[in-house]
């Protein structure tokens, strides 16, 4: 799937939303917004069935906050997120954001969680290039409405759709990397079930994150 920001991948976005006509100038106004308020935004997420998750999820997870300076996009909710309805309630979420908070000085206020694919995937499974496309402009929307001046992106996927790059190197490589995406700073970082798993990169990670005190 190609996660570019051509007009054709903007077109499929939109329909995704039921769009029967865009307009070309549409497609071309980055400003343009479906929702008036974040908070509208939300209110439409909890009643969303553009696919397939929608009919196993027990909640839709979104933040309770409207204002943060830092905002942490995850690939999408885990089981403990599902059934809560609450973000950073997983062991994982929240040791990230205890680091978050530890090294890279960051107030409990100022972090604002979001997911890339906002429903729970069937079984704990992995999302898909559909669940992606058919969400991924609630995101964007999310991310215009919130104005935050860090993105976090955490794991490949999600670093790849929100910098609109198909080409962004490995995390390997891309890790800890400073992008300009709109008037956001956006940092890719591992995520922490690989972090778990590969011990050697804790560290890694830690320093990465202490970049947040020079961007906020």
């Amino acid at each position: 799937m190609d996660y570019s920001s051509s007009m054709l991948y903007r077109l499929y976005c939109y329909k995704a939303f039921g769009y029967r006509y865009i307009d070309e100038n549409v497609l071309m106004f980055d400003e343009f917004s479906h929702f008036r308020t974040l908070d509208e935004l939300k209110s439409e997420l909890k009643n969303c069935q553009l696919c397939p998750f929608s009919k196993s999820r027990n909640n839709v997870v979104v933040s309770k906050k409207s204002l943060a300076k830092l905002m942490v996009v995850m690939e999408n909710p885990t089981v403990s997120d599902d059934l809560s309805g609450e973000m950073f309630v997983g062991n994982l979420a929240t040791m990230l954001k205890e680091m978050l908070k530890e090294h890279g000085g960051v107030s409990e206020d100022d972090i604002y969680g979001s997911f890339l694919v906002k429903c729970k995937a069937p079984k704990n499974g992995a999302v898909t290039s559909e669940s992606v496309l058919r969400c991924s402009p609630y995101l964007f929307d999310e991310i215009k409405k919130l104005n935050p001046k860090v993105i976090l992106t955490v794991g490949e996927i999600c670093s790849k759709v929100v910098l609109k790059d198909e080409n962004l190197p490995n995390l390997q490589i891309s890790h800890g990397s400073i992008f300009k995406e709109g008037g956001a700073f956006v940092m890719p970082v591992f995520d922490m079930e690989y972090v778990l798993t590969n011990p050697s990169k804790k560290g890694l990670l830690i320093e990465d994150i202490k970049k947040i005190r020079e961007l906020l």
